[in-house]
């Protein structure tokens, strides 16, 4: 995503209703209700950060989700009126749901062709819906 609060593209995002773009180009997404970033060692500490602190300006998001790369671990943050509340999972039998947009992510499925792989930690995990 280009300009503030979305100057950085998240790898996933949700929306219900009309998208609203910057401009012609359609590539930033002004009105998500959902990001999902998957962390990596050398950006999880601006996803964690400086990144969720812009996005957390965006009116319509309600929920921010972290995927860890390197094991099955899953930490979901969701609007409640002015308060970010925080929900992690850890356990492949986990699961998260999203209130948002009425899903639910098991980590089994999330992790499912990571598991038992050696350098899994170089892979992404693998979203149900495609």
């Amino acid at each position: 995503m280009k300009s503030d609060p979305l100057e950085d593209q998240p790898r996933c995002h949700f929306l219900y209703g009309k998208p609203l773009y910057e401009d012609s180009e359609r590539d930033t997404l002004l009105n998500p209700k959902v990001i999902i970033e998957v962390l990596s060692p050398s950006t999880e500490a601006h996803d964690r950060g400086k990144k969720f602190e812009s996005y957390r300006t965006i009116p319509s998001l309600e929920e921010y989700v972290l995927v860890s790369k390197d094991r099955p671990k899953i930490v979901r943050f969701r609007r409640q009126n002015a308060i970010w509340v925080l929900q992690e999972s850890c356990s492949e039998d986990d699961a998260i749901t999203l209130a948002s947009v009425n899903a639910r992510l098991m980590l089994k499925e999330i992790y499912r062709n990571l598991c038992g792989v050696p350098d899994y930690v170089d892979q992404d995990p693998v979203f149900p819906w495609g």
